[in-house]
């Protein structure tokens, strides 16, 4: 049986989260001295600082005047929360954790701390797969909302909670009222307009997505989106035209690059497909999507070795990328390597049970290695994942062969 690849992504899947940094100190203390009062206008001063280098992506630096500011008030809340927000945008989750309880214990009733404290459980769930972290995630959403029911961010983030969930209906309830608090969060637009594609209702899909975009014609991932809708409706071209858009707006939004590499290999375009994919990896290194894509382009180009490396690549930047597991997994089937093969395989099915691809994978080494049990289990949960699969009827007849040996040995 011939190999096959994963295009699926894990890059927000079509949502897009943002966090909530506040602007200014939420609470006014009364000082005891002139003293004090310098010393906390100084804290501030660093504070909004910090803000600024933040908003300008210049992370570091904010991350400098943000521990400056605590550095002279270590009972600053909101910097504790707006240091989380950065550690947030810089990928570490766990430093951000860190600074948002250190937030919420000075401020128990701190909003837009419960708020960024729900938006990393709820970014940890979908990417370890782990359900207890989706219901912590609800639990910081619904105090934030509770404490401020006027904060946009909170009820987008449910709605991307219970979208990741699939409960599409009421995933779409709260990215309207996210609308609805703040008539120009581009954000809601865009998830929402995502949120009813997948509930098949796609002419009111296209109208949230193009709405989003009239509030920011820059906004990658409303183009994006718009990119996906006109693939489903089988219209490449457009899609293509899109994501091209899409980068354009945004030449750091890994999401495009790497569906628009996708889909050049989808229609045989190699060459196209290997330059976006070595373009996506050049923006940023560190992407386990972009890597993972560039290992696939690497393989349609017979560059097998450089395949390995990027896949390699892939997983040790996310162990946690399912179809990056299965596409390295699928690769070292194709190379001859069982035993790696199936730690990859298995680790892929270990996150994400519903891929059905593995299962096919592990199968066929089974047969190769007379194992007719394993391969039996294996190829019957692939059939059960996929039961119009385009190789079922040869699949179905193998495992029929298999049965009939192990009743021989019996």
């Amino acid at each position: 049986m011939s190999t096959r690849f994963f295009f699926k992504l894990l890059i927000f899947s079509g949502l897009w989260a943002s966090l909530t940094a506040v602007g200014a100190p939420l609470t006014s203390v009364a000082v005891a001295s002139s003293l004090q009062a310098s010393v906390e206008m100084r804290a501030i001063v660093h504070f909004f600082r910090g803000a600024n280098f933040q908003r300008d992506k210049e992370l570091n630096e904010a991350i400098d005047q943000y521990k400056q500011a605590l550095k002279l008030d270590d009972q600053f809340a909101e910097a504790y929360n707006n240091l989380g927000t950065v550690y947030f945008e810089k990928g570490d989750y766990g430093k951000a954790t860190e600074f948002y309880e250190k937030a919420l214990d000075l401020h128990q009733d701190f909003a837009a701390a419960h708020s960024n404290m729900g938006t990393v459980y709820a970014r940890q769930a979908h990417r370890m797969n782990v359900t207890q972290f989706y219901r912590r995630a609800i639990v910081h959403l619904q105090k934030a909302i509770e404490l401020d029911p006027n904060l946009p961010e909170a009820y987008n983030t449910l709605g991307i909670v219970y979208h990741r969930r699939g409960e599409f209906h009421r995933s779409s309830e709260f990215f309207m009222k996210a609308k609805q608090v703040r008539p120009s969060y581009v954000d809601a637009y865009n998830n929402l307009g995502f949120t009813l594609s997948r509930l098949g209702q796609l002419d009111r899909a296209r109208k949230e997505l193009l709405a989003a975009l009239q509030i920011d014609s820059h906004f990658a991932p409303a183009r994006h989106n718009l990119g996906m809708l006109d693939l489903r409706a089988g219209d490449p071209e457009s899609a293509l035209k899109a994501l091209e858009e899409a980068v354009a707006n945004n030449p750091d939004f890994i999401a495009s690059y790497v569906e628009l590499a996708a889909l050049h290999l989808k229609q045989d375009r190699d060459v196209e497909a290997l330059q976006v994919a070595r373009r996506a990896v050049q923006v940023d290194p560190t992407s386990a999507q972009a890597q993972n894509i560039l290992g696939l382009s690497h393989l349609r180009s017979d560059d097998e070795k450089a395949a390995l490396a990027a896949l390699e690549e892939a997983v040790k930047l996310d162990d946690y990328f399912a179809e990056g597991h299965a596409n390295l997994g699928a690769l070292l089937v194709l190379q001859g390597d069982p035993k790696r093969a199936l730690k990859e395989l298995d680790r892929a099915t270990e996150l994400d049970a519903q891929l059905a691809d593995p299962y096919r994978y592990r199968g066929n080494i089974f047969f190769r290695q007379s194992e007719s049990q394993r391969s039996i289990e294996s190829f019957s949960r692939y059939l059960e994942l996929v039961p119009d699969a385009s190789d079922a009827e040869q699949v179905s007849s193998l495992i029929d062969l298999l049965r009939a040996i192990e009743e021989e040995k019996d």
